[in-house]
């Protein structure tokens, strides 16, 4: 199977004004998350406060449910995002694909660093449920688990998509987009963040996505001239 040379060569189905405009627009929408929240728009809190009343009062109720949630919910926690995307990183640099092993390493540090600082910079704090089911000390907004889940799996799919048999990628693609939805469910059904800090999570990880892979675009993979590489 051919990864490498080949990664990422699905993005040059899209044409890059076309990547930037839903860069955009991605961009467009986190912001207005973002003001929303720090405004502290009324609907919006109503709203958020209301499905975390709904969910907690079947969860907290429920000893099985919690218990897989937790599960799940670790799958796409801090340690397992980093094993993943550190294991990448060396394969990577193993098959000595310095290029792609640089974009998975630029865009994993980079959500390393987005979660904490835009958490101080918005200073939002964590869902006040009836009954706490999961323990969380750092500030809510936005979901770091949503975020380093939506980046593992995308830098997951640029680099081995190319490899899957053609008529198993749309099923791939489907199992990274169930997985992301799952991990940012756990964390509304855990009661430790809001259904915005999640979907703040899931447009930030996205952008920054985004952003990396359009700017690697420009780099050349092992092997290939400048200005050819596969990734623009």
């Amino acid at each position: 199977m051919e990864y490498g040379r080949n990664s990422l060569v699905h993005v040059r189905a899209v044409p890059a004004r076309r990547a930037v405009y839903g860069g955009v627009v991605v961009g467009v929408l986190f912001a207005l998350v973002v003001t929303l929240v720090v405004l502290e728009w009324s609907p919006l809190l109503r709203f958020d406060q209301a499905v975390i009343d709904a969910v907690n009062s079947v969860v907290a109720d429920t000893s099985w449910l919690s218990t897989a949630l937790t599960t799940i919910t670790n799958l796409g926690g801090t340690v397992a995002v980093w094993l993943v995307m550190s294991a990448t990183v060396v394969w990577l640099l193993i098959r000595r694909d310095y290029p792609l092993a640089a974009y998975a390493a630029v865009t994993g540090l980079g959500a390393a660093v987005l979660i904490p600082g835009v958490k101080a910079l918005v200073g939002r704090a964590r869902p006040v449920v009836e009954s706490q089911v999961s323990a969380e000390t750092s500030l809510s907004f936005p979901s770091g688990h949503t975020l380093g889940s939506t980046v593992m799996c995308g830098v997951l799919l640029a680099v081995f998509l190319p490899a899957v048999s053609a008529r198993f990628r749309k099923l791939v693609v489907a199992a990274a987009v169930v997985f992301v939805v799952a991990i940012a469910a756990t964390r509304v059904g855990l009661g430790v963040h809001y259904p915005s800090d999640v979907l703040a999570g899931f447009l930030l990880g996205t952008l920054w996505l985004m952003a990396t892979t359009i700017t690697f675009g420009r780099w050349p993979l092992a092997g290939q001239p400048v200005g050819r590489s596969n990734l623009s």
